[in-house]
């Protein structure tokens, strides 16, 4: 079964045929294992195992790399910068902004076989030795779908 199910939305943005089409995910929490984010238009029943292909309604994939242990050599490798002057150094992140881009002429197709409101169902798959720890990992604020003409 899939991770996340969006509730149901009206395609009519998705309708006009649209030059592009992102699907963004807004603060991915990335202090999780790694896994692949396999992303479905209509598709509830989705799961690990679920063929990444325009018949089963796949959009596309996106992959987190997590950060659950610092690996750092150091003592202070994995704490955020001194805030001294020239220390340049970003803050480890937790948080990502992800944004995977649908192929419009799949899309278009999916929305043919689908005339009413439909959802975007994601799954989280990890390597199959680390299958058990991709539970729960799929973790983010808010979900967006930007269309630009």
């Amino acid at each position: 079964m899939a991770d996340f199910v969006s509730q149901p939305f009206p395609t009519a943005a998705l309708r006009a045929q649209p030059r592009r089409v992102d699907v963004e995910l807004h603060r991915v929490d990335q202090a999780v294992p790694s896994y692949e984010g396999r992303i479905f238009l209509q598709n509830r029943d989705a799961d690990r195992d679920t063929p990444r292909t325009e018949e089963a309604g796949y959009l596309g994939s996106f992959f987190v790399f997590g950060k659950v242990d610092c690996w750092g050599e150091d003592e202070g490798h994995c704490h955020p910068a001194s805030g001294r002057k020239y220390d340049r150094r970003r803050p480890p992140g937790r948080h990502a902004k992800i944004r995977v881009t649908a192929p419009t002429d799949r899309l278009e197709r999916l929305l043919l076989k689908h005339p009413g409101d439909v959802t975007l169902s994601i799954v989280a798959v990890a390597s199959a030795d680390r299958q058990a720890d991709a539970g729960g990992a799929l973790r983010f604020g808010r979900l967006s779908l930007v269309t630009y003409g």
